[in-house]
């Protein structure tokens, strides 16, 4: 539901167990609410970072973002509102986070 929730406005969530069977439409207003908590403290943790490097965001001249929670669009507007929309640029989302495992675990 999240990555769908990327892309489109609505997704429907289904989890079937025995004797439990779920479906529930889930809007992207929603999953930004249910989800705002944890977006709060990886933004906060990017202010923190950039404070404790001692550098401004007017400093930064790119912003790469991966990995499939970078692609969650509070996350896209939480860098452009501090970096600018030009220099936000999204990378091989699944496949660098993929990269990044297989070098850890060749231990390299």
């Amino acid at each position: 539901v999240k990555r769908a929730l990327s892309d489109k406005d609505s997704e429907n969530f289904s989890f079937k167990y025995p004797d439990i069977d779920i479906t529930e439409e889930v809007s992207r207003d929603q999953f930004s609410e249910y989800a705002g908590e944890p977006i709060r403290r990886i933004l906060a943790s990017l202010d923190d970072t950039l404070a404790s490097a001692g550098v401004s965001p007017d400093e930064i001249d790119l912003v790469c973002s991966t990995g499939g929670t970078a692609k969650v669009p509070a996350i896209q507007e939480g860098l452009e509102d501090r970096f600018g929309s030009d220099k936000v640029q999204q990378h091989n989302h699944f496949h660098s986070i993929v990269h990044g495992l297989t070098k850890i675990a060749a231990g390299v």
